[in-house]
């Protein structure tokens, strides 16, 4: 049933999303791995700097982890 729904949100990543994800925050960043479109991903000193396309549903999810 995830993998439904990890392919549900690749069909539907339609949001452009610029993240800046702590290197220590690796929930997180996993969860941007398997369930979004990675379209660019540097680093600077402390973050991951991804560019991604991601359904409303994974953007959903993201927010929820930065509170």
């Amino acid at each position: 049933q995830l993998l439904e729904m990890i392919e549900e949100s690749l069909y539907q990543a339609n949001h452009l999303v610029n993240f800046a994800i702590p290197f220590q925050d690796v929930q997180k960043m996993n969860l941007l791995r398997e369930s979004a479109i990675i379209i660019k991903s540097e680093q600077d000193e402390n973050n991951f700097l991804v560019t991604a396309k991601v359904s409303d549903h994974i953007l959903e999810l993201l927010k929820a982890y930065q509170k």
